[in-house]
């Protein structure tokens, strides 16, 4: 008996990823074909569809990954922005006390 003259009635395929840090991860997928549906067909398609799962799974993790690096950098950069900030508004208070002094000098000469 050739496997052309099995009725497939339905498919299961699973894939395992290896994530790292001795981590694994895996996704199965079983289908009951429709009457007249491809057997072929339908495998190829749980294969891309259970890829495509495990691809954005990696996606997802290193986009959290970027997204904690990013926010360590926007502490960082508040930060540093709370200290220029601070700087200026010490330089401003220099700079507008200097300019009361040039008035109150002037006040003082034209008597």
């Amino acid at each position: 008996m050739q496997i052309s003259e099995l009725k497939i009635n339905q498919i299961s395929y699973e894939q395992l990823k290896n994530l790292g840090n001795f981590q694994n991860e895996k996704i199965s997928v079983s289908v009951i074909l429709s009457e007249g549906q491809d057997p072929k067909e339908a495998t190829d398609a749980i294969r891309e569809w259970v890829a495509l799962q495990l691809n954005v799974r990696s996606s997802i993790q290193e986009l959290n990954q970027q997204k904690r690096y990013l926010e360590g950098e926007i502490k960082r950069l508040n930060s540093e922005l709370n200290v220029i900030q601070f700087r200026m508004k010490k330089i401003a208070d220099y700079v507008s006390a200097q300019d009361l002094k040039k008035e109150l000098l002037k006040l003082v000469e034209q008597k």
